[in-house]
Formats: C-alpha cells, structure tokens, sequence
C-alpha cells in the first residue's frame, strides 16, 4: 500500500540572490529520520531502501514567490503555498503508481521567510518488490504556478543476500503479513487449484481483475496472477475499509507474479488494488 506524507518549516532570513529567482531546488537529499527544521537533518548515504522502507525526502526550495494577505487587525501577511505531483516508474519509463497535487505546505507568516524546507514521505505499507525504481517529484509554487522536477533513481533489495541468491531480487516476491492461508508464490501455473483471476490492462489507463468475480466452494484457493506492466495488489476489502487487508493482502505484484489464498468459511469476499482502487473484484465461497 502506497502512501504520502508531508511537513513544512520555514525560518526568516534577509539574504537573498538572483540566482534565487528561479524556482528551483537549492539542495535535496534522502534522510535517514525526519528533520528537525531547516539544515537539520541526518542525510542518508545510499539510495538502496529494503522492501517496506521509507522514501523521506528533504528539499530546501530557492525563488518561491509570496502571496499576500491580513490578518484581522490589518496587518501584512506572507503566504508560502506548495503541491507536489510524484510518480514511480520503472528504468523503461512505464509508470507503476503516483499521486498528483499533493497539499504540500501552506505557511502563512509576518515576513518573507527566505530559508524553507520541504519533506516528502512514500511509505511501502505493502513493500515493493526487489527490483530498480524511478521516483519522480513536480514541486509546484502555488503562488507563481512555476514549478520543478526531482529525478531520484532507487533500488529495493534485500539487505542480506548471499552470492547465490544475489542475480535472483528481480524474481523474488516481497513478503506481506497476510492470514497463514495465503501464500506468495513466485512460479506461474504452480497452483493446484484451477480457480484463477488475471490482473490486465482494459485501454484508457484502466486496469481489472479477470474475471471480476469467482465462485468457489469454501476450502478452495484462488491464484491471481499479474499479467500486466503495471504494479498491483489483491487486498481484501476496500480502500474505504479500516480492516482492509485483514482477511488477505498479497503486497505489491510485479509483472508475473502470482498469489494464492485458501477460503476456508463460506460468504462473499471483495477486495480491490490499493495502487488503483477503482480496480475491485470479489469472490463468492459457498
């Protein structure tokens, strides 16, 4: 499961440049742990996150512009508004998952703060498979609407491999707590049951699961397997469900990846793909 966080923190400072003109990043690192302010932060040394790591971001934005506004005894005010847009892609360009105009900050203050730090957090609340990443930022000045990208090239492994495991992360699938009957499972068409459900491409950038729903009788498993480019999950449920996942989530599923779950009690099961929740389907147990 994907999602995003952010935090702002502004301090006053006189000092400005030309160059500062340009809505740009002044300096933009990962971070091991969540800065304290502006130029506080713990920078982290390697762009190789382990599955269900976190993505934290620090970027100190130069050449913002101000918007201005008073408060109820007429005084002059400042405002600092951003959004940022991210995608995550693959080396090739095809891109998995994102979100766009993001609520960044909102600062509202008695001077033209000059030194500003931004954060952006991407939590793998399901972990993304073994493999190389693009993380791609648009920060976006809401007061000039300029705007700028942040290119960030990542890498999820596993932070213990030995020699003869270390050629296999592309085909590994990351492990997820799910119930004890559901089961990743690496090689397509090793499933006893005949009780499949595709995930594929359906034209206009819409994804589903094929068939949408199944009937089974309870003891049977269900094998999903993930025939399209794009990234995607069989989570139990819906995206507006507090026990979503609770009953089955298979975490993210690379292309040809597969996942396998027992339905032991009869009743109707739906579920959908936290990456894009209008893709849903269900499965009936008698």
């Amino acid at each position: 499961m994907l999602y995003h966080q952010q935090y702002s923190f502004g301090q006053t400072s006189e000092t400005s440049s030309t160059s500062e003109q340009i809505f740009r990043s002044g300096f933009d690192t990962f971070v091991t742990s969540e800065p304290k302010g502006y130029g506080m932060y713990e920078k982290r040394e390697s762009n190789v996150f382990a599955p269900g790591e976190t993505f934290l971001l620090y970027v100190e934005p130069v050449g913002y512009s101000y918007g201005n506004v008073t408060d109820e005894n007429g005084d002059q005010l400042y405002t600092m508004n951003f959004t940022v847009d991210f995608t995550i892609s693959n080396p090739n360009g095809t891109i998995l998952a994102g979100q766009e105009d993001l609520p960044l900050s909102n600062l509202v203050s008695h001077h033209q703060n000059k030194e500003l730090m931004l954060q952006m957090t991407i939590d793998q609340t399901s972990p993304f498979p073994p493999g190389d990443y693009v993380l791609k930022y648009t920060f976006t000045d809401e007061n000039s609407g300029r705007s700028f990208d942040i290119r960030k090239d990542v890498t999820v492994n596993y932070e213990e491999e030995d020699s003869s495991s270390s050629g296999e992360n592309n085909d590994r699938q990351a492990s997820s707590e799910t119930a004890t009957t559901s089961t990743p499972n690496n090689t397509l068409g090793n499933s006893a049951s005949a009780n499949k459900v595709s995930m594929v491409s359906t034209g206009d950038e819409g994804y589903a699961y094929q068939p949408d729903t199944i009937k089974v009788k309870a003891g049977d498993t269900v094998t999903w397997t993930n025939t399209d480019d794009a990234l995607h999950t069989v989570t139990s449920g819906s995206g507006t469900d507090e026990n979503m996942g609770a009953e089955f989530d298979s975490g993210m599923m690379a292309t040809r990846k597969t996942f396998e779950h027992t339905f032991a009690a009869a009743g109707e099961y739906s579920y959908f793909c936290v990456i894009h929740p209008d893709m849903v389907g269900k499965v009936v147990v008698s």
